[in-house]
């Protein structure tokens, strides 16, 4: 939508400005009166033109924060999620992440059994294990290092959990993908 700004001297020549794009529907004429009335009246009456771009400003952040607000609104279990992923090393409680989620500890656990068909322990383990795997996979950095960045434990737990989950120990797990690296830039 354009509206042209037409000076208070004859002389200088009159401008054009684009003031709202994306109005369609009902909005368009609301939006196209209120802009006419600030433009008409700006040189007569500046009260009331400022008060309709006001009305206008007012009405474009309400209509955003009305179209933002389904965003906005997150599923709990996704929130968990991603508090797990986010605080790999981190000692993370099933009541804290809960709370951070916005549910009930027993809500968390139900809802984490539903579409995990995990409980949320072995879900946090099982993404500890991932990014253990992930680093060992891309890092060259010591196997103990790992161990803690992820909150598996000291070097014997995260030896354990990586051998229970993947039928080797860490270094053999680093070796054999990285011996398959080493093979396909050969090839």
């Amino acid at each position: 939508m354009h509206f042209r700004l037409l000076p208070a001297a004859a002389v200088t020549p009159p401008t054009s400005a684009l003031v709202v794009q994306d109005l369609a529907g009902d909005d368009l004429p609301f939006a196209r009166r209120l802009l006419t009335t600030a433009c008409e009246s700006f040189h007569l009456w500046n009260r009331r033109s400022c008060a309709a771009l006001w009305e206008l400003l007012w009405w474009l952040v309400e209509r955003t924060r009305r179209q933002l607000a389904p965003l906005n609104q997150v599923d709990p279990l996704e929130k968990a999620c991603h508090l797990i992923d986010a605080s790999a090393g981190q000692h993370l409680t099933v009541p804290e992440l809960a709370r951070q989620a916005g549910i009930s500890t027993s809500q968390l656990l139900r809802r984490f059994q539903a579409r995990f068909g995990l409980t949320t322990e072995q879900y946090i383990h099982q993404t500890r294990v991932r990014q253990a795997c992930n680093l060992l996979f891309h890092t060259h950095r010591p196997v103990k290092e790992i161990a803690q960045l992820t909150g598996l434990g000291n070097l014997q737990n995260f030896s354990l959990a990586i051998r229970r989950e993947l039928g080797c120990s860490p270094r053999a797990y680093r070796a054999k993908f990285q011996t398959m690296a080493i093979h396909r830039r050969v090839w």
